[in-house]
């Protein structure tokens, strides 16, 4: 009996020798591996590398040709960007006349018309300006004392021509320059025998009534001033 207490105790103190012995080494080879895993530096290092990532990204790299200095001269700047901008507002507004003159393709003439059920020729250059805003006078003499005058070799897209279709020289039809292909002249305009049509300027006829031609750029109405210089703002 006495001897069964007696193993019975030695057995309990054996099992909590082990237990304590066993804590002990967690305790001392674990800790460690957690807290020092990643030392201070380390940790520093990697939130540098996180923000130079996250710089690069930000801030691409730019190089610059060293042909091509960058002209510093903001007068010079601006000058260039005045001028570029009112050349393309000028082509833009040209192209606009034009492609309205496209649509009227076909309306039959009719002397003293304003519409498309029948126009002539000087109503025609009116309807076609008003979609930039630029109001010529009603009669084709009259649109032939305004703008520029230009020589016929030095005609463009959207200037103005003007011919004498009776035995005086007084003008009597107005068109518009339409295209210029290899030095043929086009020109739109309404003719009285066959309505809306596209002419060349070196058929005889036309060649032989020429008189005067006239440029866009004076037609200007204070609106399409202001239109340019609101861009060259917004550019500049």
């Amino acid at each position: 009996m006495h001897k069964n207490i007696f193993r019975l105790l030695a057995f309990g103190l054996l099992l909590m020798a082990l237990q304590s012995c066993n804590s002990s080494y967690l305790t001392q080879n674990t800790t460690p591996a957690l807290t020092n895993s990643f030392s201070d530096e380390a940790q520093q290092q990697l939130e540098r590398d996180i923000i130079n990532a996250q710089l690069s990204l930000q801030k691409p790299s730019i190089s610059y040709e060293v042909d091509n200095p960058i002209d510093t001269n903001h007068a010079k700047i601006a000058n260039k960007l005045e001028k570029n901008t009112f050349i393309s507002y000028l082509d833009i507004t040209v192209s606009n006349i034009l492609r309205e003159a496209d649509s009227y393709l076909g309306t039959p003439y009719r002397f003293g018309g304003t519409t498309r059920r029948g126009i002539d020729c000087s109503a025609f250059m009116q309807k076609i300006f008003e979609v930039e805003g630029i109001d010529l006078p009603r009669i084709s003499k009259n649109q032939a004392k305004l703008g520029i005058p230009i020589p016929k070799e030095h005609l463009q897209k959207g200037d103005l021509i003007f011919f004498s279709t009776t035995s005086s020289r007084r003008i009597t039809h107005v068109g518009i320059v339409h295209s210029i292909n290899e030095n043929e002249i086009n020109f739109i305009h309404a003719s009285s025998s066959q309505g809306v049509i596209i002419s060349s300027l070196d058929h005889e006829y036309w060649a032989k009534r020429f008189r005067t031609a006239r440029r866009i750029e004076n037609f200007v109405t204070p609106q399409l001033v202001l239109n340019s210089s609101i861009k060259n703002e917004v550019v500049n």
